[in-house]
């Protein structure tokens, strides 16, 4: 049954990389002659706080068009997502970009904080936000979803500042050196698995945490962001009181 459960989770990685490859591409490509409407981007106000997606190395905001609409659908009314430019800068570069998109959710909701949802090196730029950027006085819960907290070997074949930054042992994080316990405030869940093919060990994108870490064996890197149990645990800690 293990094993059938390791296949069926293979196969829908394949599938969920080549859809995400191509959606991004496409979303790039028409990016470039065509400003899209701010249909992710809704200003209204609501009961809960406003969700800022953050998408992976080399991706862009198409990554959460699936998440978007399930928590849509299930009662969130205002969701965000952002294109990290340029792609393969540093870290920190990018974090300035989260920072500058926070303030203006903040400032055109209303709303006192943000919940992000990261995934991948998305959840790197996230806690570099929130440890150097101030971003912890701003953000009320940070859901990673297959970051590689404490990098990933595979980041070695990776182009650009934000790949090396990614290295195991590389000096980006050990300068960042995050302590989940340094932010009591700050309500954490670090989702990852076991067939992760791009975090290498599986078990860095985990705190060593119990009350933050969820482990969901089967699930492949880009099928984080479509695979509904990864959703469902996602909502459980969106809804969870901060």
């Amino acid at each position: 049954m293990k094993i059938v459960r390791i296949i069926l989770g293979i196969l829908f990685e394949i599938i969920a990389s080549l859809v995400m490859i191509a959606i991004a591409v496409l979303y790039a490509v028409i990016s470039l002659i065509y400003r899209f409407p701010e249909i992710f981007h809704p200003w209204e106000k609501g009961d809960r706080n406003p969700v800022l997606m953050i998408h992976g190395y080399s991706q862009n905001a198409s990554n959460y068009w699936l998440m978007w609409f399930r928590l849509r659908r299930d009662g969130w009314s205002h969701l965000h997502t952002i294109t990290l430019t340029p792609p393969l800068a540093s870290i920190t570069v990018l974090s300035q970009k989260v920072k500058a998109k926070v303030d203006e959710i903040l400032d055109k909701t209303g709303a006192k904080k943000v919940d992000i949802v990261a995934h991948s090196m998305g959840g790197l730029v996230s806690r570099y936000y929130i440890k150097r950027l101030d971003g912890d006085r701003k953000v009320s819960r940070l859901i990673t979803l297959a970051s590689p907290l404490a990098g990933t070997y595979t980041a070695y074949l990776g182009l650009g500042s934000c790949a090396r930054e990614m290295c195991p042992g590389s000096k980006f994080l050990k300068d960042l050196d995050f302590r989940p316990e340094e932010f009591p405030r700050l309500s954490q869940a670090a989702i990852y698995s076991a067939i992760d093919e791009l975090v290498i060990p599986h078990h860095s994108a985990a705190t060593g945490n119990k009350e933050i870490d969820i482990f969901l064996p089967y699930i492949g890197h880009a099928a984080f962001v479509y695979s509904r149990k990864v959703y469902e645990k996602v909502r459980e800690r969106l809804k969870a009181k901060a």
